[in-house]
């Protein structure tokens, strides 16, 4: 049995993923309720960087990179490795990646019910 239908309650996210700006990505999250909708709220989550799509390899950034939020608020948990992110009153989020090499990041929301939702490859070239 999965929690579902707690009101202003996030259920989901979509990701949009900005081309590479010199060294960053920007990652703009939009957290959504159990019906699809976008939410009007302020949400906390935790959130983490990995190596693969399903978010199941959790990876430190290097010394050199970097997660900032550049709407909403990131707090850093464990130093390049977790991080608590709080959307604005919107529910919305943006997330800036640094990368100064060649590596791929997948973006890892951990939702209030336990759920994982994983942003598509974050390519640094």
């Amino acid at each position: 049995m999965e929690w579902t239908t707690e009101i202003g309650c996030a259920y989901s996210a979509t990701f949009t993923i900005a081309d590479q700006s010199g060294e960053t990505r920007l990652v703009t999250i939009q957290f959504k309720d159990w019906a699809g909708n976008n939410l009007t709220v302020p949400v906390s989550v935790l959130c983490y960087t990995a190596s693969d799509a399903t978010g199941l390899t959790p990876t430190a950034l290097a010394d050199e990179e970097l997660l900032e939020a550049t709407y909403g608020k990131l707090q850093t948990i464990v130093t390049k490795t977790l991080y608590q992110l709080i959307s604005t009153a919107a529910g919305k989020a943006d997330v800036t990646v640094t990368e100064n090499g060649t590596d791929t990041y997948y973006l890892v929301l951990v939702l209030p019910n336990g759920k994982l939702v994983v942003s598509d490859a974050l390519t640094f070239v």
